[in-house]
């Protein structure tokens, strides 16, 4: 299974899933793994590291089914109802999540950021 991380109409994941299918590599456009519909279960301790995405009924994506990721996005989550310093403090903590399990998969995973973007928020995302 290919991950691919962004919105769901990116004219590059489409493209992606495209050429993937085409060689019948199974693909997923997910907008963002740590918000619904989607549950990201991470076992992380000294002696292992293992994870899974569930949604709803569907059969879970296991870490070591995860044959490469692509990140086109940190993920998005709706505005409505949260306080704006509860959201920034929200948004920071996702990515934070996201990046670290990103770094834990054993796969290829492609435009993954560097820890310097939430260490050194000056820093622009293009570097």
């Amino acid at each position: 299974m290919h991950l691919l991380l962004g919105d769901l109409q990116d004219p590059c994941c489409l493209a992606v899933r495209t050429r993937l299918e085409a060689g019948n590599y199974p693909t997923r456009i997910i907008a963002n793994p740590l918000a619904h519909p989607w549950r990201l279960a991470w076992l992380l301790d000294n002696e292992q590291c293992a994870s899974q995405l569930v949604r709803d009924e569907e059969a879970p994506v296991l870490d070591d089914h995860i044959a490469g990721v692509l990140v086109r996005s940190t993920g998005w989550i709706d505005p409505v109802g949260w306080q704006p310093d509860d959201l920034t403090y929200m948004h920071t903590e996702t990515q934070a999540a996201l990046l670290a399990w990103l770094w834990s998969l054993a796969c290829p995973v492609v435009n993954r950021y560097s820890p310097a973007i939430w260490y050194q928020p000056q820093l622009p995302l293009l570097t």
